[in-house]
């Protein structure tokens, strides 16, 4: 990673480096997932992909996942609800604004 020439927030962001894998970039891509930060804006993890993707000419792919209740950590008997549908919703409006912005910053 050291020819990227990352700036020191970004080197910061990176806990594993897998230069071997990116030696061979044949039908690859650099794949996204954001968990909490979805603005394109102030960002350092979707400027560190977006870094790799232009470095090594790939195609960022962005993948969101929406967890439900179901799938959120902690023992079965805890019934506090976690997402709601207000919850939902406005996790769905920021993302709806979010992948406008990073389609226009090239990501897929």
């Amino acid at each position: 990673m050291n020819d990227l020439e990352l700036p020191e927030t970004l080197r910061l962001r990176i806990n594993e480096s897998h230069d071997k894998f990116l030696s061979s970039t044949k039908n690859s891509f650099i794949l996204y997932l954001p968990t909490v930060v979805f603005r394109k804006k102030h960002n350092p993890a979707f400027a560190l992909a977006c870094r790799l993707s232009n470095h090594y000419q790939l195609p960022l792919i962005v993948l969101v996942v929406v967890l439900d209740d179901a799938h959120m950590p902690g023992p079965s008997t805890v019934s506090s609800v976690v997402m709601t549908s207000r919850r939902l919703s406005f996790v769905l409006e920021a993302l709806k604004d979010a992948t406008r912005e990073w389609e226009k910053h090239g990501a897929g």
